[in-house]
């Protein structure tokens, strides 16, 4: 593990940005798209889960307070099928950094630089990574509370100036359709982005204070998700369930409703920027998590080895699995979900479980 150290205020803002990160312009669609005007009931629903997933990961945290979730799953599950699961894991990370990169790059391909090729934004994106992955979480984390307040006035900014233009009529039949398509939306939401939060466990090893973990984890999810929450409920209200389904980026053309006095307007181009610079720390979180795994798994003595082939194997990999835009939104909405729920809930459940089972016999061994 690299001698670096971030302090919770740090991780409680990396936690937030990581979670409002890609769901701020996606979620809305995607919620909507299955719980239609529901959507926001929905978004409150996962909200509750989501701490309680969260709650799970900081137990972990807390229980191995210097290993990362590959060296527990080692310790819990055995040198030989902890590796592979370690392995799934980190495939899953993997991926997850894919998709992100792809949010990246079909956002500016489509909304703001449509005559560049997708291949060039991935290439220039990762050049800026690869310098974040050279310095560190830490560099990362410095940087974030830089960030943070511009990142933080720029949503206020965005919810108080579109509501006046909402419109309950949007959010009405309550409940027409049943709890069915709530809970498929819930569970959509609780996958993307609460079940993605695990990725957190490779990193709470370098946090200063372990006590306050609970706050970091607990507070950061919280108000990341109530961002999410509000914004879901005002895509609805104001665009109507019908155009936010229907839009890739609901949350962007939300900001085009701002406009005060003809003065205060083009606020979608800030959302544009608070919106990269989220994925930005996002993609940096997962790409960094799948390197230092790595790196205990195959027990190198520096992850710089890994970092480079790592990160532009991830446009060949990210080209490749993700054809079109289309298609990426049809599995995401069908199938992928299931997957960051199997990897991202119930694989750290099942670590929990096990760890509830050994501290349960290490207390009758010692009795």
């Amino acid at each position: 593990m690299e001698k670096t150290s971030i302090n919770i205020r740090q991780l409680t803002m990396l936690i937030f940005m990581f979670t409002v990160g890609s769901s701020i312009l996606l979620t809305p669609a995607y919620i909507t798209t299955v719980a239609k005007q529901d959507a926001w009931l929905a978004g409150i629903i996962t909200l509750g889960a989501g701490l309680l997933a969260v709650y799970l990961f900081m137990q972990l945290a807390i229980g191995f307070p210097n290993q990362t979730i590959v060296q527990f799953t080692r310790k819990l599950m055995g040198k030989y099928i902890g590796t592979f699961f370690s392995f799934l894991y980190l495939f899953y990370l993997y991926i997850l950094s894919g998709l992100i990169l792809e949010n990246m790059g079909f956002f500016m391909v489509s909304q703001i630089i449509p005559e560049t090729p997708i291949i060039a934004i991935y290439t220039l994106f990762l050049f800026i990574l690869l310098l974040a992955l050279r310095y560190g979480v830490e560099s990362v984390a410095r940087t974030t509370e830089l960030f943070f307040p511009s990142y933080c006035s720029v949503l206020i900014i965005l919810i108080l100036f579109v509501l006046p233009e909402v419109d309950l009529e949007n959010i009405k039949p309550v409940v027409a359709e049943g709890v069915k398509p709530i809970i498929h939306g819930s569970l959509l939401f609780f996958s993307f982005p609460f079940c993605e939060i695990s990725a957190f466990l490779i990193f709470t090893p370098q946090v200063h204070d372990q006590k306050k973990l609970a706050y970091a984890f607990l507070y950061g999810t919280f108000f990341g998700g109530l961002v999410l929450t509000i914004l879901i409920f005002l895509s609805i209200a104001v665009l109507g369930p019908d155009i936010t389904a229907r839009s890739a980026y609901p949350t962007y053309l939300l900001a085009q409703k701002v406009n005060i006095g003809n003065f205060l307007t083009r606020v979608e181009a800030l959302i544009a920027i608070i919106w990269l610079i989220g994925l930005f720390i996002k993609l940096f979180i997962t790409l960094h998590a799948v390197v230092i795994g790595l790196k205990q798994l195959l027990s190198l003595k520096s992850q710089k080895t890994l970092t480079f082939p790592l990160s532009f194997l991830l446009i060949s990999f990210t080209l490749l699995m993700i054809p079109s835009q289309m298609y990426i939104q049809s599995v995401n909405l069908h199938y992928f979900w299931l997957f960051e729920i199997t990897l991202g809930f119930f694989y750290p459940l099942v670590l929990w479980i096990l760890f509830q089972f050994r501290k349960r016999s290490s207390k009758q061994g010692g009795g």
